[in-house]
């Protein structure tokens, strides 16, 4: 028979047992706010104080250069006289349209002239392994040039479909080494193309959509990602550059058309989120104020205020920065209790309730304040781009690289990948372009001089 003394024991123990469990999962539960019933009615916070262009590193810059761009524009050329008007009437006539093809010489009269019905550009044979890449001349100064020059297949020996079919295995998530495996190619000469696609794609994108994109919402996220190494292997000169280890990509996206309009690489800084702001505002058309909603990082609402605006002058002759009225920005601020979503806190810090809701219906999305597709968007990013995937082997070995292949991403994303929702591009839904691009039309596209003066620049 069990002694009073043996039951008190095994009384203790198990009392002891229920106090441990109850600290352990009860009392961290207790801790936690209560989840506050969702509404729509954002809460307004207490707003900070708002920025100047002062504070963009790339509108200060663009305040420096203005000097030299008027210098520039004294230095232009008058057009030449039509090279048909100064050759005469005799010899044979053009059979080849010449239009888009250009002098490169910066010496002959009719540089950079694209235009078939002034410039001196005639067909002059082919060349090729299969005889198929036309050759110009320049009937005013004899120069010669192929038809590639300007393109991004100038000095490449592979054939065009080669070389498409790589670039699309590395924007589908393939890693550098995977797709040189499986396409026959060397590994350097993958990495390469890749790269030489993400030094022209801000040309090529540039082109088509700055200062040309109307949307009504735009969301604005960042992206955790890794360089070369983690912080704790860093070294103390690596960590002081932040070239390495934990760094950001930067998105704006437009929710109603899946239009990618940014993706920057950096720090988690106010600077960096005037740049990611400021090459957003280039690509909007003029007038075209969307809304913005975006996490709780308070140096959007800085770099916003700071590019939407208008010096005013006041009465005592002090000039004061005043944030455009119908600005409307708001916030999706998460909070976490050990690793668990406790509750989340929708605050618009610009505008009213009813002219967000008004602008998020006239553009066509839900009226409430959520940052989900740009989330989605980064989902899309680290399945597309090996270097962006959790727990990888492929990290870019620098901040450059990473950045060239999200420049080349982004024009894969909006051009040539059809959106499953959309059942087109984005740039064809946003009415960009009047069609889906194909790999061919990306690698054939011509930059003009200046462009390629700015590409090998950078």
């Amino acid at each position: 028979m069990v002694s009073t003394e043996v039951w008190s024991v095994l009384f203790l123990c198990v009392w002891m047992v229920v106090i441990i469990w109850w600290f352990h999962q009860v009392w961290p539960l207790l801790l936690v706010p209560l989840p506050r019933p969702s509404s729509n009615r954002a809460r307004v916070a207490q707003l900070p104080k708002p920025g100047t262009p002062e504070l963009c590193p790339a509108c200060r810059a663009r305040g420096e250069l203005l000097s030299v761009g008027e210098c520039l524009h004294l230095l232009t050329r008058p057009a030449p006289r039509p090279w048909s008007e100064v050759k005469g009437r005799g010899g044979r006539s053009k059979e080849i349209d010449s239009r888009g093809r250009y002098c490169p010489n910066p010496r002959c009269a009719y540089f950079a002239i694209m235009d078939a019905a002034i410039h001196a550009i005639v067909a002059d044979g082919h060349h090729g392994q299969d005889g198929s890449i036309q050759n110009w001349q320049c009937q005013a100064c004899g120069g010669h040039a192929s038809d590639r020059y300007g393109t991004f297949l100038y000095r490449l020996k592979k054939p065009e479909k080669v070389i498409a079919q790589t670039l699309t295995s590395v924007s589908q998530g393939q890693g550098i080494r995977a797709t040189a495996l499986s396409q026959g190619v060397n590994k350097d000469t993958v990495l390469a193309w890749w790269l030489r696609l993400g030094e022209r794609a801000p040309v090529l994108w540039d082109e088509i959509a700055q200062g040309k994109v109307r949307v009504g919402a735009v969301q604005l996220d960042e992206l955790h990602t890794l360089i070369k190494k983690r912080g704790h292997h860093l070294t103390e000169l690596e960590a002081q550059v932040g070239e390495v280890g934990v760094q950001w990509v930067w998105t704006a996206m437009d929710p109603v058309h899946k239009l990618l309009l940014v993706a920057q690489v950096g720090p988690r800084t106010r600077e960096m989120a005037c740049l990611v702001v400021h090459a957003l505002c280039q690509m909007l058309a003029s007038g075209c104020v969307p809304a913005f909603s975006s996490d709780g990082l308070m140096h959007y609402f800085t770099a916003l205020t700071a590019h939407w605006g208008s010096w005013q002058v006041q009465v005592q002759g002090k000039c004061v920065w005043q944030v455009a009225a119908n600005l409307l920005y708001a916030q999706v601020v998460k909070q976490y209790r050990r690793r668990k979503l406790a509750h989340v806190v929708h605050r618009l810090l610009l505008g009213t309730q009813g002219a967000w809701e008004a602008a998020l219906q006239a553009a066509g999305t839900r009226v409430s304040i959520n940052t989900a597709l740009v989330e989605r968007l980064n989902l899309t990013l680290r399945q597309s781009l090996a270097a962006l995937t959790r727990r990888t082997l492929c990290l870019a070995k620098t901040k450059r690289h990473l950045q060239l292949r999200l420049n080349a991403y982004l024009v894969y994303y909006n051009l040539v990948r059809k959106h499953m929702t959309l059942q087109t591009t984005p740039a064809c839904s946003a009415e960009l372009t009047d069609h889906a691009w194909s790999w061919e039309e990306v690698l054939t596209f011509r930059l003009r001089p200046e462009q390629l003066a700015a590409v090998a620049g950078g």
